[in-house]
């Protein structure tokens, strides 16, 4: 489960899905644990209803991977929540998302997933292993992420509009796209309006977009969002591999192709096979779940 939404999933040992479900935001850092419960629950009875068995029935076991799962007070906090629903099942284990985004990329196999959504993440299973880097939230920057390329499409517009870099029709794009009157209105917006970091992350797009048309501001950005991911996985390679190993990559900006897609993939190589995640999280979580 993330800010926007909650997928379940019942799977059999055999690793065929039986039934699938889908709720509303669950993410503990995002939403109320009201909502973390409504949404949860309507994902599992959906899917519950797709396999046509009772919900009364037992689990196995039960893998859930939020998003803000980080103490072992979020994992206390969720695992009650769950309990509520579910209190006979005998085994429940509880993750953050990336845990799961691994799981399901590389099919419970060791390797690096390497999410870039609006936040960024990379995380790495070697066996009994584990390492993270990044993900610590966009007031550290969340670099490599949406709302990284957001923030520095920002700057780049400010920056031209004050006469410190040189206009181009990225900037004058950025301007459009934030509906400014004239450059004075940007500290409203991001200081009274308080901009929202999904809004900010939204920007990305516009990044990407001009980085095919080879904008000199958009190609500044990209690059330096590149190296910010291959850092982050060198960090886990250096930790636990050594050795090439698979990269998953997860995340909205992950889908893009063209330019930004293949320069990305290129900055990765020397870690391992780079591909997309192979299942869905979901499924990673249930075959986890099986373990």
């Amino acid at each position: 489960g993330g800010g926007t939404s909650t997928r379940a999933v019942i799977l059999n040992k055999q690793n065929e899905v039986l039934g699938r479900g889908f709720g509303g935001a669950s993410s503990i850092d995002t939403v109320s644990a009201e909502i973390t419960s409504s949404s949860i629950l309507k994902a599992v009875t959906e899917a519950y209803k797709m396999a046509q068995f009772d919900i009364k029935l037992k689990p196995y076991s039960i893998m859930a991977g939020l998003g803000g799962v980080v103490s072992l007070e979020d994992k206390q906090y969720l695992t009650n929540i769950i309990q509520k629903h579910f209190y006979s099942v005998d085994k429940i284990e509880v993750c953050n998302d990336m845990v799961i985004a691994l799981a399901g990329g590389c099919s419970c196999r060791p390797g690096i997933v390497m999410i870039m959504g609006t936040g960024s993440v990379a995380y790495g299973q070697n066996h009994l292993q584990n390492h993270k880097c990044g993900g610590w939230g966009w007031k550290e920057g969340d670099p490599g992420s949406a709302f990284d390329l957001g923030m520095n499409a920002i700057r780049m517009m400010i920056r031209a509009y004050d006469g410190r870099l040189e206009q181009t029709d990225f900037t004058k794009a950025v301007f459009q796209k934030l509906q400014l009157n004239n450059i004075n209105d940007i500290t409203t917006i991001l200081y009274q309006n308080d901009l929202k970091r999904t809004e900010i992350a939204q920007l990305a797009m516009i990044v990407t977009e001009f980085f095919e048309k080879d904008d000199i501001h958009a190609i500044d950005i990209c690059l330096k969002s590149f190296k910010e991911v291959q850092e982050q996985i060198r960090a886990v390679w250096n930790k636990i591999f050594r050795n090439k190993t698979e990269i998953c990559l997860c995340g909205g900006l992950t889908q893009i192709g063209g330019k930004f897609g293949l320069q990305l993939r290129q900055m990765l190589v020397e870690f391992g096979n780079v591909h997309q995640q192979e299942l869905p999280s979901e499924v990673g979580a249930a075959m986890k779940a099986w373990e």
